[in-house]
């Protein structure tokens, strides 16, 4: 079992840190700490020491700034593309799911990239930009339809969206920011199991998502077709995104080439 790492001394580019008890003391350089993907194990002040003792601290704060806008802009437009095509249903498999179900789920395979690459802090950060953005969008949206008479295919297609922006905004502040910490739970845990991160946050974010998506959107009276909804929804979007384990890894390969170049 992983355990939180603290800072103990820090002497010009060399960090001595130990364990929470304090039997295991080891030495070396903030590079090797931040390049070993060590640097999760420790809190978040110990992180900013570390990375503020960096001799390249600049060049590795730019890199993580742009891989975080990057990976940030997936996100958002997974959510933006995904949330107008949910009213339409498609068969898959057997089992009736919103059109954008083979979007969707990528938004918690970015949220996993950010925890896992940069800080459960920035995904959480991202979590509130998106929910925000879902909220700024619902209202411009209204504001549309109050001064411009809407009607014919527009108003069809986008007066249902001002509510579908909404429902989604608690869906990520919750369901999202869920994943956001179990995945920051386990990171201590399982440092080098990002696999086993990715199944346990998903499972328990994916069903938060799920319950609370079709509840407000469709739960006009509870009966068994709405919950076999739920139940086949939530399961084609776990076993999605199970498949998309191998393209994290990708990503996350990416971002670890690009920091050691």
């Amino acid at each position: 079992m992983q355990r939180k790492m603290k800072v103990v001394e820090v002497e010009m580019n060399y960090i001595k840190y130990a364990n929470e008890d304090s039997s295991l003391t080891l030495i070396d350089t903030c590079e090797n700490i931040i390049k070993k993907d060590l640097i999760s194990l420790f809190y978040d002040k110990d992180q900013a020491e570390i990375y503020s003792n960096c001799h390249y601290k600049n060049v590795l704060m730019n890199k993580n700034v742009n891989w975080f806008v990057f990976i940030s802009l997936l996100y958002l437009a997974s959510l933006l593309l995904a949330i107008p095509m949910s009213p339409y249903s498609v068969s898959i498999l057997g089992t009736i799911q919103p059109a954008g179900i083979l979007i969707f789920p990528l938004s918690f395979v970015f949220l996993d990239v950010i925890n896992s690459t940069v800080s459960y802090r920035h995904a959480k950060l991202l979590t509130f930009y998106g929910a925000v953005i879902c909220v700024f969008a619902s209202i411009l949206i209204k504001l549309t339809f109050s001064v411009f008479s809407i009607t014919d295919e527009y108003q069809l297609v986008f007066e249902k969206l001002s509510y579908l922006y909404i429902i989604n905004a608690i869906c990520i502040l919750t369901a999202d920011q869920l994943n956001n910490f179990i995945f920051s739970k386990f990171n201590t845990l399982f440092i080098n199991k990002l696999w086993l991160k990715c199944v346990v946050s998903t499972v328990f974010g994916q069903a938060a998502y799920t319950v609370i998506w079709i509840t407000l959107f469709f739960g006009h009276k509870m009966d068994v077709d709405l919950i076999e909804r739920v139940i086949d929804n939530y399961g084609f979007k776990v076993f999605y995104a199970i498949c998309l384990i191998p393209f994290t890894y990708f990503l996350v390969f990416i971002y670890r080439k690009s920091i050691n170049k």
